[in-house]
């Protein structure tokens, strides 16, 4: 019970500082931040590369696997996750090493926007691609 008479009050362990809570509080709210600061810029720049038809090399996954992809669409999936629609053109993947794949925003763990640009479309491109919920940027 505390000095408020509630019998259900957490007290802290007898190794566990007073205030953890309040400590591990700010450093999720921080962590959160971080990602939200992260996909914000992540969102402008590949919207520039939409944009600007500019090739990108991002590093994808747990393995941390390099793509080099041709960005076509950035937006809301409709699952609720931000989704990169993008041709591969090389690099590492599962199911195969070309072609079209969505990329989970919160699962790039790096890219660079190239200076090397495309023209046209990739082949079989759906501007009104129903993987998307909201699109921000598309061709």
């Amino acid at each position: 019970m505390d000095e408020r008479g509630d019998k259900n009050a957490r007290r802290p362990s007898s190794g566990e500082p007073v205030g953890h809570d309040d400590a591990a509080q700010r450093e999720r709210l921080a962590r959160e931040r971080l990602a939200e600061e992260r996909l914000a810029e992540m969102r402008v720049r590949l919207a520039e590369a939409i944009v600007g038809r500019r090739e990108v090399r991002l590093v994808y996954g747990s393995d941390l696997t390099l793509r080099l992809v041709l960005p076509h669409a950035i937006g809301v999936g409709t699952a609720g996750n931000p989704l990169l629609l993008a041709w591969q053109v090389g690099g590492g993947s599962r199911t195969s090493p070309t072609g079209w794949k969505h990329f989970a925003l919160a699962r790039v763990r790096g890219f660079d926007v190239s200076d090397a640009t495309f023209r046209g479309f990739a082949p079989g491109y759906d501007p009104d691609n129903p993987s998307f919920a909201d699109v921000w940027r598309a061709l």
